[in-house]
């Protein structure tokens, strides 16, 4: 008995899709849904001027730290502090896009980003 190429079974023409093609699902995912919540939903501070050059703002109610993180997940920079606003100085920070992380008196976090000019 002769069995046909497992590359044929896997792009038979009627079983599979056309080759290059590019599905936004995962195996086995059934809708677009990630399990992540929209930042936009959950925000509870807002970060400018966004892009910036050098000193960024937090704005918020009863916040608590900002710590800013490069795309390799270090922390760059910090600021603590109560109430309705942060600062911190990223001027010594090279051009491009950091990450924000936002803690609140209630221990609730979010992150914006924010792009250093």
């Amino acid at each position: 008995m002769v069995l046909p190429c497992p590359h044929r079974l896997l792009h038979h023409p009627k079983l599979s899709p056309p080759l290059g093609t590019n599905y936004p699902l995962r195996w086995g995912q059934t809708s677009f849904d990630w399990g992540v919540d929209e930042n936009e939903a959950t925000a509870f501070a807002t970060v400018h001027p966004n892009p910036t050059t050098g000193l960024v703002a937090i704005n918020g109610k009863e916040l608590r730290i900002a710590e800013v993180f490069n795309p390799l997940g270090q922390r760059v920079a910090t600021a603590k502090g109560g109430g309705e606003t942060l600062q911190i100085d990223i001027s010594h920070l090279p051009a491009g896009v950091y990450f924000v992380s936002v803690t609140d008196e209630d221990g609730r976090k979010c992150v914006c980003k924010v792009v250093k000019e």
